[in-house]
């Protein structure tokens, strides 16, 4: 009658443990079901920011274009510009970032 009790016992454990489980897994897929079209959301959103900005990046590069052929040098902060209009910009230039600005070490 002992051994029944111990058995009995560990069955209960078990089936406890079956019990916590399953509530986690439940909890882990409510939760990614929850959150996964809040993220996609998020990203889109950002995604159009970044597009937005970068409209008004590239409506800057296509005047950089216009007076491309008077100059040879291009004096920017931002160094892609001259990448994308292929106009060299002074390496000292390029160089200068804001933290070195900021800290007066130019």
């Amino acid at each position: 009658m002992l051994k029944i009790r111990q058995n009995n016992h560990t069955n209960n454990i078990f089936k406890l443990q079956q019990i916590q489980i399953s509530k986690f897994a439940i909890f882990t897929i409510f939760f990614t079901l929850l959150v996964i079209p809040i993220k996609l959301g998020v990203v889109q959103w950002e995604n159009y920011n970044f597009v937005q900005k970068s409209q008004i990046k590239f409506a800057n590069l296509e005047r950089i274009l216009i007076y491309k052929n008077q100059s040879k040098w291009l004096f920017t902060d931002i160094g892609m510009y001259g990448f994308y209009s292929q106009i060299n910009i002074p390496p000292e230039i390029i160089v200068i970032s804001r933290k070195r600005l900021s800290s007066g070490t130019y």
